[in-house]
């Protein structure tokens, strides 16, 4: 099965399908554009099975860039600042493979293009509170 195939499937069997961006900066260009395509090519190297890349926009249609100067003045004089960045496209099963992407991965920006509604059952809930951000999750069971 191709990957198109794959993801088309995994659509149709409710999965989510989600674009994320990322952004880097640095004072060096070439570090920008390393560390942001390394990071990018890690989440297709995922051995997740709940995690499929199907989409990486990174390096071909987005330059790097020089940070514009009136940020550039908040740092010492002469430095340079560049940034870049890549937007992915993903299917992902539920919303705790999601979660751990984010938590892992650190996009700046995540939209959720599909399904247009879900049901989520009460252990994908809980999986969900319990991801790993922080707090305590209460749980209706008594013991």
């Amino acid at each position: 099965m191709d990957l198109n195939d794959e993801v088309a499937k995994c659509k149709k069997n409710g999965w989510l399908d989600v674009w994320m961006a990322f952004e880097t900066v640095a004072i060096n260009k070439e570090t920008v554009e390393n560390a942001l395509k390394i990071h990018i090519e890690k989440i297709g190297k995922s051995k997740n099975k709940d995690v499929i890349l199907y989409e990486k926009n990174i390096g071909e249609n987005l330059i790097v860039k020089e940070v514009p100067d009136h940020i550039k003045k908040k740092m010492p004089e002469n430095a340079e600042l560049w940034s870049q960045v890549a937007n992915v496209k993903i299917v992902v099963k539920d919303m705790f493979s999601l979660m751990n992407i984010i938590i892992v991965y650190g996009p700046s920006a995540v939209e959720i293009h599909g399904p247009n509604s879900r049901t989520m059952k009460l252990d994908e809930m809980q999986n969900v509170a319990s991801a790993g951000v922080g707090g305590v999750v209460i749980s209706s069971e008594r013991g």
